[in-house]
């Protein structure tokens, strides 16, 4: 019989710290008896597993420890050593020699040529993005859909910051954009008015409410940087501006003919009531002209706005923010 040291090697999974017991034995070399001592020690029901490996002229057993907990009083002042690239504590506890293992071992890790290629890539994908976004807030400028343009506009500016460059960007920006939506909005409330009360023949609150469109419209674009699409109300406001003209005319020779009718001069009573009526068609025919969206209103081209309504579902799928997912608020609530 000769003398056999057993290693046994346990790892506390809740510290991370390692325990390695050496015992003395007297069993033959070539005997498993090693390993179902140790199995029967550490009974794998209980949340260990053991394999034998070698380690110089000795078989020694390795118990990988996964539930249960092993605990020893330290008896002797800890030394250290070194075992398989570990900071080891060697202590003596009940009569055996035992390594208390301490994970203070360090590697350097190198980054891949392929991590490093797409970390130079970043900045650029970032860069491509922003450029695609704010061309498609230019395109949307020029169709007068400012609230798609704003949309673009702060995808590109997210992307152009994420890649640290700025340069792709020109034009007014988002919060400018959406002011000029809000604006556009606005414009497009009062003419929707217009077009009530053109079609109830108040000519007069028609008119002021075409005024206020192209107010509004020429501060949308001037916030855009985009074309002028005030010249639709401009020219309903014109018709409307004839309409009250004609309109007051036809009150004016309705009062003389009703003042002739009372003097019982039927003659220029009925002269001035077909002035009144001539005047009234006028101001009708006017009306129709300047009733927004009506089958005879005025058309301006050069105002018309495309609006793209699926603008928020565009595709930057290489972005860092899935854009595709967001949803812009035109509900601003900007002062007048």
């Amino acid at each position: 019989m000769e003398t056999t040291d057993v290693i046994i090697v346990t790892e506390n999974s809740a510290t991370g710290a390692t325990t390695i017991e050496v015992i003395p034995m007297q069993i033959e070399a070539s005997s498993d008896i090693v390993t179902e001592i140790v199995e029967a020690i550490l009974d794998p029901t209980d949340g260990f597993e053991t394999e034998a490996i070698e380690l110089t002229d000795s078989t020694f057993v390795t118990s990988s420890y996964t539930t249960a907990s092993i605990e020893s009083d330290v008896i002797d002042t800890p030394d250290t050593t070194s075992v398989d690239g570990y900071a080891m504590d060697a202590t003596t506890i009940s009569g055996a020699d035992s390594y208390t293992a301490s994970p203070t071992y360090s590697s350097e890790t190198t980054a891949s040529a392929e991590d490093m290629a797409q970390a130079d890539a970043t900045p650029q994908a970032h860069t491509d993005v922003a450029a695609e976004a704010q061309a498609q807030a230019d395109e949307a400028v020029a169709r007068g859909d400012y609230e798609a343009a704003a949309y673009h506009r702060e995808v590109a500016e997210n992307e152009a910051w994420n890649a640290g460059d700025n340069s792709v960007l020109h034009g007014s920006n988002s919060t400018e954009l959406e002011n000029a939506d809000w604006q556009q909005d606005q414009a497009n409330d009062y003419e929707q008015q217009q077009a009530q009360h053109a079609q109830a023949g108040d000519y007069e609150a028609a008119k002021e409410d075409a005024s206020n469109a192209a107010y509004y419209h020429g501060n949308a674009d001037w916030q855009a940087g985009g074309a002028d699409h005030s010249g639709q109300a401009q020219a309903e406001e014109h018709q409307m501006d004839w309409a009250v003209w004609e309109e007051k005319n036809a009150d004016y020779y309705a009062e003389q003919s009703d003042a002739y009718a009372a003097q019982g001069d039927y003659d220029n009573a009925a002269t001035y009531a077909a002035e009144a009526a001539d005047h009234q068609a006028a101001a009708d025919y006017h009306g129709d002209l300047g009733e927004h969206g009506g089958d005879m209103a005025v058309y301006d081209s050069a105002s018309v706005v495309s609006y793209d309504t699926s603008y928020s579902s565009a595709d930057y799928s290489t972005a860092s923010t899935d854009y595709s997912s967001s949803s812009y608020d035109s509900s601003s609530s900007y002062a007048e």
